[in-house]
């Protein structure tokens, strides 16, 4: 029994019948289901929430509804929806189990009244009870039966019905779908059925229908209709319907399993016809399926007969003449209907229905082939003795792939033929080769052949070209197919000649003093490959090389990836390739696998002393203290320097990288005569008010050249007087600094800035210099900038980089620094190579062999007595008066990009895109930064900002403050001197820098220091300080990084927290999503905690701009 069964005397019929439509088109969702109560919503015109409740006092269901009907006192449809829906869930069960308890309870009770009434008026009418009082409970009886019912009464002018579904066979074959009369006939009050009469068919009439079974093929019916061919208006009832061919097996199949399914008679056909029941009869379709048989036999002595039966699975035999018509997967005969497959065999009975086929005996074996070769799906068919063919299934196919090229066109053709043995077919339909000389025919394997194509067409970088056995591919395309198709081990043809595979690839080494060179020898066949045509692939990206015989070959991907490295770092030469010792120490960790140059001594020693890097003997000059890995450090310097190799040292922000670089210049140098000679010779070029005068440099020990950012060239002079107090040091910018040349052979460093060093390069680049050391050697991140172009040319005989993010923003930064400091290293092919890399493993190689020349170690892996280090995002809502600014700004610039970035792509409208973000963020900070004249005493996110730091003075903390915007740093100095609060400022145009940080650090008085981003957030150190805020953030987050870190690094004694100010549902929220999004590379290659941002996508712009 179901729970609808429960209370359905509860429900009008059209109440139930609308609900039902509310179930089966699943406009409800139950939204709690637990033993007592279900809620659930049901969505009509409006959304309506409904309570289904056991209450357990009365042992009933309660319900509630908060639509109209059922305010007015009614049980409305979405009830009766809902109580359907809780049926059929299977999380219902305990809700179920409890009503059918206690209706059952319910009913035991009501039995029990019953009885007990009974015995009651059996008792009564016994005692001889007065007629007056006899009289009075009849009356009271008729009374209650006569009162008005005030809740709702369905109407009963509705009868049980029963449905006709009757197939007009010449109909359906002249539509070609299946035409259904619909007739029904209802349940008079004696119980039997009525005549049978039409009834246009709705949604309301549904549940009337006598079987369940019925309603749902009913339902199905009407929804699934593809539409009323037979009804002049677009009403919603029905007396025909017409069935798609998709859904007609699940359709009439059900109607025939509850034996409704009927036929009209041969003299009732055709559209809007009247018929009775006489005119039908009873139509089943029988579970069998009927197969169409040929028969070739002698029909006289010059022809041959083929003539055609009916078969079925027990092989029954009728005769072709029974059929009355067939319809896509049925048939139908005079009594019945059956499965049959239409596709296969209806050509055929077209055929051959009517009449036999007459084939003259001459033309016998070219209606075979053209039988056999030419129709798909072929029947079976029975030949005569004389006419059989040897048929040989057990030959498999083998794929054969053609690629016609032409250099006319940029797009060409690959082509899939299968052979089978010496007999090739192309993708065609076919289900024989025919052999009419020696009478055999070879059974094709489809299915085989159809698994070759399916991985054909997965080869192709393209859509088909419309055809069954070929596809399109670019000109660019075409070394991607020819290795995919080589995968596979199938042959390949070029045009009309086989291509060769290439093997025996020999690398021939030969050691020189200071290079090796290595000369390929590869085979393709018994022809050698030259040299030119080797190279001539690799540098077009082919795979295809011509062979002195005419003929073309090709590499195989496995020999190109061993070649390639070697082309890709060495330098080429006439008949081989070159490489130098740190060309050579990069690709035995590069390649890992198939590293064919022998064992080297010295390389191999190289390789030891980097990776056990022992603790060498410090100088005594040096007057530091050197933790363990910064020890290791030295020696990893040391061994570099002394072996003529360059480095990156990327510890992180704090970790010392300055005094580790201190202890490697303060070692004794070994005597370097060549240099000592090269620099007492040279003659340097000086201008004087614009006069060039020829100097001699005289200098007979060597120099050292460091470049940092013009804020840390004092901290280098100071810990050099510090650390190394042996080594003489001159600082070598501002106005008078080329007066300084003339005293260069009294110094050991030499101090600059990038931006001196830029300037006077030409001056420079005529030194020789030994260590060149490039501090925050994030400043040569980009390869064409003057800068980075200036420190290649300066001479050095060892070049190392110190900084903390050495990728900031793509590994293009990497290659940019490695290229100064490890010159030959990384060709610029192979640069734009790493740079597309985004696999895993493939960046996992990458680091592997730049590991000799990278040495990064984190905090977390050498300080793990730092204080915790805490970073947190505080959220402000924009006042109203500033969001409206913000999407009137964010509007008006979204209107003016975006038709622009459409045009012409992001790229083109860079500076336009980076002024609209910078408004954007402006007004996340402050109103008054993009209206200047308007008078806005405060912000949302000052006001945040001020109330956090109340908090934190007043608990005896120190804080720094950072922004992008000084313009917002001096509103903020407005505020704090009304609120009484000291301060410390730093930015680009503060001149005493070490005064400010030396308050800052030692006045208690003094909590806050207010810096700006680019000026404050490298090369100081603020250890006083444990809170940091940054006030906006933007794209790299490895500045906010090295900010943070102003505080966090060695000397702190306290936790420290930092803490990011984020306007919600702008763009700075929307800039700290794509800086998660974006920060895998970094730590993919050297393991950075820093992340970047490339360039900006569409996708992302119009993120930022939503």
């Amino acid at each position: 029994m179901k729970i609808s069964e429960l209370v359905v005397k509860e429900f009008d019929p059209n109440v139930r019948s609308k609900g039902y439509s509310f179930y089966i088109r699943k406009q409800f969702k139950l939204t709690e289901i637990n033993a007592n109560d279900v809620t659930s919503e049901v969505y009509g015109v409006h959304k309506y929430n409904v309570n289904l409740k056991l209450d357990s006092t009365q042992k009933v269901i309660k319900f509630e509804c908060t639509c109209n009907h059922f305010k007015q006192g009614f049980n409305c449809p979405h009830i009766w929806a809902s109580l359907l829906a809780v049926e059929k869930n299977a999380k219902a069960e305990d809700f179920s189990s409890k009503a059918f308890f206690f209706y059952d309870e319910k009913m035991k009770e009501e039995s029990q009244i019953k009885e007990s009434a009974a015995i009651q008026a059996k008792d009564i009418k016994n005692s001889q009870e007065p007629y007056w009082k006899r009289s009075l409970d009849k009356a009271k009886d008729t009374f209650q039966s006569k009162k008005v019912i005030s809740e709702f009464r369905a109407p009963q002018n509705e009868f049980l019905k029963k449905g006709f579904y009757i197939l007009d066979i010449p109909s359906s074959l002249s539509y070609r779908q299946l035409v259904l009369h619909f007739r029904i006939q209802e349940r008079k009050y004696n119980g039997e059925f009525g005549l049978l009469k039409k009834s246009d068919l709705n949604q309301e009439k549904i549940p009337f229908f006598e079987s369940h079974d019925e309603q749902e093929i009913l339902w199905d019916l009407i929804g699934r209709v593809e539409k009323n061919y037979f009804s002049k208006s677009q009403s919603a009832s029905f007396n025909e319907f017409l069935i798609n061919p998709d859904q007609s097996e699940s359709i009439i199949g059900r109607i025939a399993e509850i034996n409704q399914l009927y036929r009209l008679k041969k003299s009732k056909t055709g559209m809007y016809i009247d018929f009775q029941q006489g005119d039908v009869a009873t139509y089943p379709l029988i579970n069998e399926t009927w197969y169409l048989d040929l028969h070739l036999f002698e029909f006289d002595k010059e022809d041959y007969k083929l003539t055609a039966s009916l078969k079925n699975d027990r092989n029954e035999i009728k005769d072709i003449k029974e059929v009355i018509g067939y319809l896509d997967k049925y048939i139908f005969f005079e009594d019945s209907m059956a499965y049959f497959d239409s596709q296969k065999y209806g050509m055929w009975y077209e055929a051959l229905n009517l009449k036999p086929m007459i084939i003259s005996k001459d033309e016998a074996y070219d209606f075979l082939n053209t039988y056999w070769l030419n129709y798909t799906n072929t029947p079976n068919i029975y030949l005569p003795p004389e006419l059989k063919f040897e048929e040989i299934s057990h030959i498999f196919p083998k794929c054969k792939v053609i690629l016609h090229v032409t250099e006319e066109s940029t797009s060409q053709i690959a082509e899939v033929q299968f052979l089978y043995e010496n007999y090739q077919v192309d993708g065609n339909y076919q289900e024989y080769i025919l052999d009419l000389n020696k009478k055999i025919r070879i059974k094709r394997h489809h299915d085989k052949e159809i698994h070759f194509l399916n991985e054909f067409f997965n080869i192709s970088p393209n859509k088909k070209s419309g055809f069954r056995s070929e596809f399109r591919f670019f000109n660019s395309q075409l070394t991607e197919v020819i290795e995919k198709i080589n995968a596979h081990d199938w042959e390949i043809f070029l045009n009309k000649s086989q291509l060769k595979k290439a093997k025996d690839l020999q690398i021939k080494v030969s050691h020189q003093v200071d290079w090796l060179d290595l000369k390929v020898d590869l085979k393709i066949g018994e022809t050698s490959v030259e040299w030119t045509q080797i190279l001539t692939a690799l540098k077009n990206n082919s795979n295809l090389v011509q062979l002195s015989d005419g003929t073309k070959g090709y590499l195989t991907q496995e020999i190109i990836n061993k070649i390639k490295p070697y082309f890709e770092v060495g330098a080429l030469q006439g008949d081989g390739i070159r490489l130098n010792r740190i060309q050579t120490l990069f690709l035995k960790s590069y390649i890992e696998q198939d590293f064919v140059i022998p064992s080297d001594n010295k390389l191999e020693q190289i390789l030891k002393d980097l990776s056990e890097l022992k603790p060498v003997k410090l100088s005594n000059q040096f007057k530091g203290e050197l933790r363990d890995y910064q020890k290791k450090g030295v020696s990893w310097l040391t061994t570099l320097s002394e072996n003529s190799l360059g480095g990156i040292l990327a510890d992180d922000m704090g970790l010392g990288k300055t005094i580790q670089m201190l202890a490697v210049l303060s070692q004794p140098f070994k005597k370097v005569a060549s240099l000592e000679k090269k620099i007492s010779d040279k003659k340097i070029v000086v201008k004087e008010d614009d006069v060039e005068i020829e100097q001699k440099v005289e200098k007979t020990k060597v120099l050292n050249l460091v470049v940092a950012p013009k804020s840390l060239v004092f901290n280098w002079k100071n810990e050099i007087e510090k650390f190394a107090p042996n080594l003489k040091v001159f600082t070598y910018f501002g106005p008078d600094r080329k007066d300084e040349l003339k005293n260069i052979k009294k110094y050991d460093v030499m101090l600059t800035t990038y931006h001196t060093l830029r300037n006077d390069i030409d001056v420079l680049k005529d030194l020789n210099f030994y260590h060149f050391i490039l501090d925050e050697a994030q400043n040569i991140k980009n390869p064409k900038s003057q800068v980075t172009v200036s420190t290649k040319l300066v001479q050095a005989t060892k070049r190392f980089a110190l900084t903390g993010t050495p990728i900031e923003n793509s590994i293009g930064d990497l290659i940019s620094i490695l290229s100064v400091v490890t010159p030959g290293l990384i060709t610029e092919s192979l640069g734009q190579k790493f740079m597309r890399l985004s696999e895993n493993e493939d960046l996992r190689r990458v680091s592997k062999a730049l590991a000799p020349f990278i040495l990064r170690r984190t905090k977390d892996q050498v300080l793990k007595d730092l204080p915790q280090k805490t970073e947190q995002i505080l959220y402000c809502e924009l006042s109203d008066e500033e969001r409206v600014k913000y999407d009137e700004v964010r509007n008006f610039y979204w209107q003016k990009l975006n038709p622009r970035i459409k045009d012409g792509g992001v790229n083109h409208s860079k500076i336009e895109i980076l002024g609209a973000l910078l408004r954007l963020r402006q007004i996340c900070c402050h109103v008054g930064l993009v209206e200047k004249n308007k008078d806005v005493a405060s912000s949302a996110k000052l006001d945040l900002l001020i109330e956090q730091l109340q908090t934190i003075i007043k608990e005896g903390h120190k804080a720094l403050v950072f922004s992008s915007f000084t313009s917002l740093l001096k509103l903020l100095t407005q505020q704090l001197h009304q609120k009484g609060i000291s301060f410390e400022y730093l930015d680009g145009q503060t001149k005493d820098r070490e005064e400010r940080v030396n308050n800052f650090q030692t006045n208690a008085d003094v909590p806050l220091f207010l810096l700006s981003l680019k000026a404050g957030g490298v090369g100081l150190n603020l250890t006083a300080a444990d809170y940091v805020f940054i006030i906006d953030p933007w794209w790299n987050p490895a500045a906010e990084s090295q900010a943070i870190d102003r505080c966090y690094r060695i000397g702190q004694t306290k936790k420290v927290f930092a803490y990011k100010l984020i306007a919600k549902n702008t763009v700075e929220e929307k800039i700290l999503k794509l800086q998660e999004r974006k920060k895998n590379l970094a730590n993919q290659i050297i393991s950075s905690d820093a992340s970047i941002l490339k360039e900006l996508s569409v996708d992302d712009l119009a993120d930022l701009f939503s």
